[in-house]
C-alpha cells in the first residue's frame, strides 16, 4: 500500500465478505477511500445470474424453471448460483439424462443450501415420526398466516445438519418486515416444537435451530428495530429483556393452541411425510381441510 504516487495511474482494488476483520490502517483516509458494498442479488438479479450460467445447458423448461429456482433462493450468492447450476447438470449426467429437469434444479438447491443429502443417517422410527410431526407443525401453523412467503413444498429428506426442511415460493423480495410479518415469523418458527409437545408430551433438540432463529428475530425486534412498548437505549436492559422473552412466550402458546386446533390436519400432514418424504404445495393441500387454511392468527399476537 506504500511507495505509490498518486501521479502514477495505479489502482488498486481489494475484495472481502469479511470487512469487520480488516486492519484499521487499511482504511485510513488516503489509502481505500472508496467502499463498494455489493449485497446479496434480489430476485431480479438471481434471475440473471441464472440465465448467464445457464448458457448451454440443455434445461427442460428453462424459462419456467429458473424462475423457480429465483424465487426459492433468496440469500444466495452469485458464486452460489453457479454452484446450483453445475451441481445441477451434474445430477442430470448421473441419470444419463439429456436434460436438466426441475427436480434437479430443486436437488442441487438443496444440497447448496442445506447440504448432501444424508442416504447414510438412518433414522430409527420413533425419530422419523417426530422429524415429520415437527415439519407438519411448521407447515400447518405457517398456512395459518397470511403474510408469509407461500408455502412450496415441505421435506423430510436428512440434509447437512437439517432433519427436514419447509421451503417457501416468495412472490418478490421483500425488503421491509412489518412488526406482525415478524410476529407470523415467530409463530412458524414455534409450529415444529409445539408440535412435538402436542404429540408426544416432550421436546427435542430438534429445534434449537428454530430457537435460535427466533430469539434473533425477537431481540432485534426489541433493542433494533424498536418494535417494543418502548424505546431501549442500552442492550441490556431489564424491561428490554422481558420485552423479548414475552414475544417468545407468546409465539410459543399461540403456536400450541394452534396445532391443538389443527391437530388432526397435523396427523394427516406428518403420516404423509412418513409415507412419501417430500410433499409440494398442491400435496398438501389436498390432504387437509381447506377450511383450516390462511385463517389469520397473526391477529391473535398483536
Amino acid at each position: 500500500m506504500d511507495g505509490f504516487d498518486s501521479s502514477q495511474g495505479i489502482v488498486v482494488i481489494a475484495a472481502t465478505n469479511r470487512p469487520e476483520d480488516l486492519d484499521e490502517a487499511l482504511l485510513r483516509p488516503g489509502r481505500f477511500d472508496r467502499k463498494v458494498y455489493v449485497p446479496y442479488p434480489d430476485m431480479k438479479g438471481r434471475r440473471a445470474i441464472l440465465q448467464a450460467h445457464a448458457a448451454g445447458k440443455p434445461i427442460a423448461d428453462a424459462q419456467k424453471a429458473l424462475d423457480v429456482i429465483a424465487q426459492t433462493t433468496p440469500g444466495m450468492s452469485g458464486a452460489d448460483l453457479a454452484n446450483l447450476l453445475n451441481e445441477a447438470a451434474i445430477f442430470s449426467a448421473l441419470q444419463n439424462a439429456t436434460q436438466i429437469s426441475q427436480a434437479e434444479l430443486e436437488e442441487a438447491r438443496d444440497k447448496v443450501r442445506f447440504g448432501k443429502e444424508r442416504k447414510s443417517m438412518v433414522l430409527n422410527q420413533k425419530e422419523r415420526e417426530m422429524v415429520a410431526y415437527h415439519e407438519a407443525g411448521h407447515t400447518i401453523i405457517h398456512l395459518q398466516t397470511p403474510l408469509m412467503p407461500p408455502l412450496y413444498k415441505v421435506s423430510i429428506v436428512p440434509r447437512g445438519q437439517a432433519l427436514g426442511a419447509t421451503t417457501l415460493l416468495p412472490d418478490e423480495d421483500q425488503h421491509l418486515q412489518s412488526r406482525q410479518f415478524l410476529l407470523e415469523e415467530l409463530l412458524v418458527l414455534m409450529g415444529g416444537r409445539a408440535a412435538e409437545k402436542t404429540f408426544y408430551g416432550t421436546t427435542t433438540n430438534g429445534a434449537s435451530g428454530d430457537l435460535d432463529v427466533a430469539r434473533n428475530i425477537a431481540r432485534k425486534m426489541i433493542h433494533e428495530w424498536g418494535m417494543g412498548e418502548k424505546l431501549y437505549y442500552e442492550p441490556e436492559q431489564h424491561d428490554a429483556e422481558a420485552e423479548i422473552n414475552c414475544l417468545l412466550e407468546t409465539a410459543d402458546r399461540r403456536a400450541h393452541e394452534l396445532i391443538q386446533t389443527h391437530k388432526e390436519n397435523t396427523d394427516k400432514l406428518a403420516k404423509a411425510l412418513l409415507d412419501r418424504e417430500t410433499l409440494t404445495k398442491d400435496e398438501v393441500l389436498q390432504l387437509i381441510t381447506p377450511a383450516n387454511v390462511a385463517v389469520p392468527a397473526s391477529e391473535a399476537l398483536a
